[in-house]
């Protein structure tokens, strides 16, 4: 299976998933046969709840983006085989810190990212079936209520409990990889491309398919790379593993840069309008596929 890479050049706010619809769109309107893949995200319960609230009327978890990329596709596979892992995180009570006379407290814990930690869902299919695992931080209910977490854990499979960034590290790096090639192998058996998002910044290598199509997205820029180059660069700045963006795109010479335009909220959601403005940067890709 091969799949276009979409990255942000930027870990905050770049814009991937916007041009990420813009090309699934026009992908399928070129009569390709296309998925989308979120292969791991995260949301906060607190800033994005409005997306939270429909997966806790569902009983699930998956990230608000697969969402929209999947209804650019118009494909209909389970929202969790799309999005393989998806975390919750939620901003810290500052109450419990104040009863407890720890208010200084806040502000170093607030540094730590396991502190924020609620629960991450890995799947995977299994005969057919899609099989959810969670992994839940063992006092997240300091964060959300008890009754929210249960509703979310409706839907698992299995639940394992964690006290320490350790332990969640040590479940992550077993069980992330997996989930991910799994759900890609499955989804291999019934579409021809993937179009492959990232979790921020990060950049990392296809497992088990080839990116023919590497694209780096800001704000205003749409920046494409040669895929084997990149691989290149990520695996000697990694040892073979992943790379922020800001640790590897210095090291290469682009293929080619188109600007993308400003788009406002209607026309961000509007998949047709997201590939009509950023269609340059979408022909360059459709045209090495």
């Amino acid at each position: 299976m091969d799949s276009v890479f979409v990255f942000g050049l930027f870990a905050d706010s770049p814009g991937k998933t916007t041009f990420s619809i813009g090309l699934l769109h026009e992908m399928r309107e070129w009569g390709i046969s296309v998925a989308p893949l979120k292969g791991r995200a995260s949301h906060s319960f607190w800033h994005h709840y409005n997306a939270f609230e429909r997966c806790l009327g569902e009983g699930r978890l998956y990230s608000r983006d697969v969402v929209k990329l999947r209804d650019a596709a118009d494909c209909d596979e389970v929202f969790e085989v799309l999005n393989p892992i998806d975390a919750l995180v939620s901003p810290l009570d500052p109450k419990l810190y104040l009863e407890e006379g720890r208010m200084r407290n806040l502000y170093l814990d607030r540094g730590n990212l396991f502190n924020n930690f609620v629960l991450e869902r890995y799947t995977h299919v299994k005969g057919g079936e899609v099989v959810n695992r969670f992994l839940v931080r063992r006092d997240s209910r300091q964060l959300i209520d008890e009754g929210i977490i249960d509703t979310v854990l409706e839907g698992a499979d299995e639940v394992i409990e964690v006290d320490s960034l350790s332990e969640w590290s040590e479940v992550y790096n077993r069980s992330s990889a997996v989930s991910i090639v799994n759900c890609v192998s499955y989804l291999g058996n019934m579409y021809d491309f993937l179009v492959a998002e990232s979790f921020t910044d990060i950049i990392y290598p296809a497992p088990d398919y080839e990116h023919v199509a590497v694209i780096g997205v800001a704000p205003g820029s749409a920046v494409h790379y040669d895929p084997v180059r990149l691989k290149r660069a990520v695996e000697l700045q990694s040892g073979g593993g992943q790379a922020r963006a800001m640790d590897v795109v210095h090291f290469l010479e682009p293929e080619k840069v188109h600007e993308l335009p400003a788009l406002n909220d209607e026309e961000r959601m509007n998949p047709t309008k997201v590939a009509q403005a950023y269609s340059e940067a979408i022909e360059w890709v459709l045209n090495k596929l």
